[in-house]
């Protein structure tokens, strides 16, 4: 928490979370990286919350819930992946996230644009929600 000079955090394999206040505040952190084989399932409350200078979020299939404010303040967010595993984002979970300036990509079908299956609430903006077929391989 508060490790202001961290700008990359590549999480290993083993881990199925991202506990409470993880990166919480670490300003510089500019890219995420899990890897496309993993056990992560979840993103605790404010994992991330204030890390300003995150761009982008890929979340690798299996992946499940975002819990309440794991993204709040991260104001420079330009994209997030969602795999087709995903089933719940919590509220807030991207409070203080401006959607005129982030893109939601699911990789999902191609027959909804706002997929039911998937849970999202973004404080009544309007989202740019995209289908996502691509592979798991975006971070390479």
């Amino acid at each position: 928490m508060g490790c202001i000079n961290l700008e990359r955090v590549d999480l290993g394999s083993n881990r199925t979370s991202i506990g409470n206040y993880a990166f919480k505040d670490c300003i510089k952190l500019q890219e995420i990286k899990i890897p496309k084989v993993t056990g992560m399932q979840t993103v605790n409350q404010e994992a991330f919350s204030g890390c300003w200078s995150l761009k982008s979020v890929f979340f690798p299939s299996g992946f499940k819930k975002i819990v309440s404010k794991a993204f709040e303040g991260c104001t420079s967010l330009e994209a997030i992946y969602l795999p087709v595993s995903i089933s719940e984002i919590e509220t807030e979970a991207f409070s203080q996230v401006s959607m005129d300036n982030c893109t939601v990509y699911y990789q999902g079908s191609t027959d909804k644009e706002d997929p039911e299956d998937v849970r999202y609430k973004f404080e009544n903006e309007e989202i740019r929600f995209f289908n996502w077929m691509g592979n798991q391989d975006c971070w390479q």
